[in-house]
């Protein structure tokens, strides 16, 4: 029989509306009316209950009371946990204003399920303990693929992962280091006014994503933190025991720079502002540092609050749509500034609704086994066709990678870019 390793914590403490609450409590706020079932892409594909919010919702319950053995439905457990997308969809649809989505991430931590290939979860260890080794990785792979030898590496290394990432990559895919060099920007100031974090899919595939948004923040004097982590991924894929160590390195630095002041912490990617907010709940349990953690939540920015709001001297023909994919239901925050923007840039052309029934799969989930990603991005692509929607501005980068893959293989004129672009845009 399957060892079956499940540490589900009652008192865990999880965003709520308002303030924080435990697991338990949350979990039992639910009154089963269905609105969360409705916004679910997994619902929409399976057809089942248990694929449902509702469904994760109330096997969790009953394994909070104990009322069922995780060791004889370990099978579905897994799958239920595995094919959540964490869309967050289901949280803004909630009438209670309930965390659904991290209902159903307790559960994964709590079944300690590897939803990553074991190998690609070694390789974002190394985000932390090397990073420069893993660009320069990068950076070689890159020139190896412009000039054809690429392939090699999927027959030496026949990984899904693998492949799935070399599919995605953009026709130019740069890490972050040389981009920088490459546009002769250096952001190591002393005595910075504010700190700059990329997102993964910045700092090692889309370079001009950073250099973009180190141009936006170059009244600030940044610094960049390169090499560091916000546990993100530790949270969601697995990796539960680095996942304080990481996040408690990432707050003595921002506090070292910060020195007591105010200082703005800055990330391009949605699916970190979400985390990086909600902070305080990874050190529930240790007042101390809980509090410091609120310090730093307060000073988290996205890119967008550095934006210029005048419209440009032009309006853009191009039909442009937007897509507020993200993990665990992206703050509302950046939301109506990201909209203002994109209206004054692209006024009558901009399409203002989301445009597809499903969301983009954001933070990484493509990767994740099971994952009906392809799914998704096929049914965004028809809905852009049909719409004549001539590029899209994605708030995760990644997203942003998932759907420009597709639109490539499909052989479309579209782009798809990350919000970070948008002031480039001509």
């Amino acid at each position: 029989m399957k060892k079956v390793l499940f540490s589900l914590n009652p008192l865990q403490s999880v965003p709520g509306n308002p303030g924080r609450c435990s697991l338990q409590e949350s979990v039992a706020r639910c009154t089963r009316c269905n609105g969360c079932v409705q916004s679910c892409p997994s619902y929409f594909i399976h057809k089942e209950e248990t694929f449902s919010p509702r469904g994760r919702n109330q096997i969790l319950r009953l394994l909070l009371e104990r009322k069922i053995k995780p060791a004889q439905h370990i099978d579905l457990l897994e799958r239920t946990a595995v094919h959540c997308m964490l869309c967050g969809r289901c949280t803004r649809a909630c009438a209670g204003h309930l965390a659904v989505a991290e209902h159903t991430l307790a559960l994964r931590q709590a079944l300690d399920v590897n939803v990553l290939p074991a190998t690609l979860r070694g390789v974002l260890r190394w985000r932390s303990r090397r990073p420069d080794l893993l660009a320069k990785l990068a950076g070689t792979y890159y020139f190896l693929r412009r000039i054809g030898a690429a392939r090699l590496a999927r027959l030496v290394l026949p990984l899904r992962w693998v492949k799935h990432l070399d599919d995605i990559l953009p026709d130019h895919p740069m890490t972050l280091p040389a981009a920088l060099r490459h546009a002769g920007i250096q952001a190591n100031t002393a005595h910075p006014g504010a700190l700059y974090l990329p997102g993964p899919e910045t700092a090692y595939v889309c370079g001009q994503n950073g250099v973009a948004a180190l141009r936006l923040l170059q009244k600030k004097n940044p610094r960049l933190l390169w090499g560091f982590s916000s546990g993100l991924a530790e949270q969601v894929y697995g990796d539960k025991i680095p996942l304080l160590k990481t996040a408690r390195r990432l707050l003595l630095e921002w506090e070292k720079w910060a020195q007591g002041h105010k200082l703005p912490l800055v990330t391009e990617s949605i699916e970190m502002y979400s985390f990086l907010k909600n902070y305080p709940v990874l050190f529930a349990s240790m007042p101390g540092w809980c509090t410091r953690a609120e310090a730093l939540a307060a000073q988290v920015r996205f890119i967008t609050d550095f934006m210029p709001l005048h419209a440009p001297s032009h309006t853009p023909p191009s039909k442009t749509a937007w897509d507020r994919s993200g993990l665990l239901s992206p703050q509302d925050g950046p939301l109506p500034r990201v909209q203002k923007i994109l209206k004054t840039h692209f006024g009558k052309n901009l399409v203002e609704c989301e445009y597809s029934r499903f969301p983009l799969p954001a933070g990484g989930t493509g990767f994740v086994r099971g994952c009906p990603a392809r799914e998704m991005v096929l049914e965004n692509v028809k809905d852009m066709t049909r719409g004549n929607i001539e590029q899209v501005f994605c708030l995760s980068g990644l997203a942003a990678l998932e759907l420009g893959a597709q639109l490539r293989k499909q052989k479309l004129p579209v782009r798809a870019r990350s919000v970070v672009c948008i002031p480039l845009e001509k």
